[in-house]
């Protein structure tokens, strides 16, 4: 890595703890320069400004996140409800693993008006992506109903897994919520998603897929 992507890397790092720690509102270019150990002039030297650092943040920290996200669904279920199910779990890891950039995906972008207004947010895009592609091919295996708007669902389970996280976040559960709220969630999600043309909504295990089992090897715990 040359000196100049080192350094650029120093303030994105430095960004993200003083994003995490004071908020994006609170925080000064003069702060993320302390901690990153340059001049102050050297953050403008790379960043037009604190919003243009935070969108750089975002897409070079949150963009990986959710391609790892992707690869944790590709190796799980691969049936429509088990896709859904790893997404969920792969989510809530992802924050766990790295509280700093949850806290900048929940709570910190909200308070960049060029952020919210300009930016056009690939690294959440390619999630809701994601739950869309899931909820459609359970719509066309008739796993799930029909009659609900994917829109509609994106919204509610993004909704619900940032909620949680700023709950987590902000000290109000504990670590082992973070994961149990996630695991009704799936749950809540299946039940409520289910068309009544399957034995259960249950997933299959990652190693047969559903489309190989018959009915009375699902899991019936949600019958």
């Amino acid at each position: 890595m040359s000196g100049s992507a080192s350094k650029r890397q120093l303030i994105i790092n430095a960004a993200q703890a003083v994003f995490s720690d004071v908020g994006f509102d609170r925080a000064r270019v003069s702060d993320i320069a302390r901690k990153a150990g340059v001049a102050d002039g050297t953050i403008y030297l790379y960043f037009k400004s604190k919003d243009e650092l935070l969108i750089s943040l975002f897409e070079e920290r949150v963009l990986p996140m959710m391609k790892a996200i992707e690869g944790a669904v590709a190796e799980g279920p691969q049936d429509p409800r088990g896709r859904l199910a790893s997404l969920v779990q792969a989510y809530i890891d992802a924050m766990e693993e790295n509280p700093s950039l949850g806290s900048i995906i929940t709570m910190q972008v909200r308070q960049s008006r060029r952020f919210v207004t300009d930016y056009d947010n690939r690294p959440l895009a390619r999630f809701f992506g994601g739950i869309g592609e899931i909820v459609q091919a359970g719509q066309a295996q008739g796993m799930f109903r029909r009659d609900l708007h994917i829109d509609t669902l994106r919204w509610m389970i993004f909704g619900a897994l940032d909620a949680f996280t700023l709950s987590w976040g902000l000290g109000h559960s504990s670590d082992a919520d973070l994961s149990r709220m996630g695991d009704e969630l799936v749950q809540l999600l299946l039940r409520g998603l289910g068309s009544g043309e399957f034995q259960t909504m249950m997933p299959s295990p990652a190693e047969a897929p559903a489309a190989a089992l018959p009915p009375e090897t699902f899991d019936p715990a949600l019958d």
